[in-house]
């Protein structure tokens, strides 16, 4: 078991230490309870064989606190819940940030979308269901059922997005509507620049993005995976794996996400080069669970673009069948939204009110 990019020694030499123990007590059969009795039940974890391991393993005794996992001393083959011995060496669960009502819309948008709803009805098929919430802005519901509409001043997605329409294009077809390529995030059909709103002092662009619909991530899902009993069993949306699988790969998320914001933070060529190594390690883990959003990020390299902000929060599962055997299909995780990462637009955005020549037509 190797560390983890940027993992510290304590964290590495906690998570061995747990691997060791959990091998070695399903081995020797006192896991009777499957796995899910693990954290039911109390099991002597800390024995004289863990701590020879331990010995061997680093050529020291190990920390104290290995012993008292609860209030009093513990001595050698004393039981207590393997929860505990977990719960030291897993990150905290994602949380909702503060400040964001995924059920309410901002004023601004509010009275963008009464001004301009006729517009916004007849070039997207907008309608007034507003689906879910962010920093942002908001995604509402459309007329085809296979898009939604969503409208942000976050003034880098609109240029990420249409640079992502655009290497699609340059990969064959027109880059909008469904594609076999990047198809780790989310199609787009059509995306405009409309005119530009006042928030809290400053002025923002706003775009309107017509992109294909998901099923997002819920809290409740994200705190299910973490929980100890969901380790190895079910997690809502991933029947097929064990829970620790998709915790790995969420947690590899987290890291990717950390690393990704060193690489834009630091200027050092050397930090950023480390930044960039941590976060192409981290999509080993990411890839275990969402092996075509891994695939596309990994690709997205060969464009010099690291995403800087794809956390649990941005990920929904795909469910549109698109009818084509070469386009992805319902239940695979990809990224929805791709703000927060800075690039420039290579072509001038269709206005909402005047759309360039290329036009909007959707493709599939």
């Amino acid at each position: 078991m190797p560390p983890r990019p940027g993992e510290d020694i304590e964290s590495y030499r906690w998570r061995l230490t747990f691997a060791t123990v959990m091998d070695k007590l399903a081995r020797q059969g006192k896991l009777t309870g499957g796995w899910d009795g693990l954290f039911e039940e109390d099991i002597p974890v800390v024995t004289a064989e863990t701590i020879r391991v331990y010995t061997q393993l680093f050529d020291e005794e190990p920390p104290p606190r290995l012993y008292r996992m609860t209030d009093k001393a513990m001595v050698e083959g004393v039981a207590f819940p393997a929860s505990h011995l977990l719960a030291r060496i897993r990150p905290n669960p994602p949380r909702r940030r503060v400040g964001v009502n995924p059920d309410t819309p901002p004023g601004w948008l509010k009275q963008f979308v009464k001004t301009h709803a006729k517009v916004l009805a007849r070039k997207t098929g907008a309608k007034d269901n507003v689906l879910g919430c962010g920093h942002y802005g908001c995604v509402l519901e459309s007329e085809d059922p296979r898009w939604v509409v969503k409208i942000t001043r976050d003034p880098t997605e609109g240029p990420m997005v249409q640079r992502i329409m655009a290497l699609r294009a340059a990969a064959g077809g027109t880059g909008r509507g469904p594609s076999s390529r990047y198809d780790g995030i989310v199609f787009y059909r059509d995306i405009y620049q409309a005119d530009k709103t006042s928030f809290r002092g400053k002025t923002w662009p706003v775009y309107v993005i017509v992109r294909e619909a998901v099923r997002p991530f819920t809290a409740g899902m994200l705190q299910r995976a973490w929980r100890p009993s969901s380790q190895y069993g079910a997690v809502p949306g991933f029947p097929n794996l064990p829970g620790y699988i998709v915790w790995r790969s969420l947690d590899g998320l987290s890291d990717a996400k950390n690393a990704a914001g060193d690489y834009f933070r630091w200027k050092n060529r050397y930090r950023r080069n480390v930044a960039l190594d941590t976060y192409t390690s981290a999509l080993g883990d990411v890839s275990d669970a969402f092996p075509e959003m891994a695939d596309t990020l990994y690709t997205l390299l060969d464009k010099d673009i690291v995403l800087r902000d794809v956390h649990a929060y941005n990920l929904g599962f795909s469910v549109i069948d698109w009818k084509d055997d070469d386009i992805r299909q319902p239940g695979v995780v990809v990224i929805h939204d791709l703000g927060h990462t800075p690039t420039a637009a290579k072509e001038p955005f269709d206005s909402l009110w005047n759309p360039a020549a290329q036009g909007s037509k959707a493709t599939g």
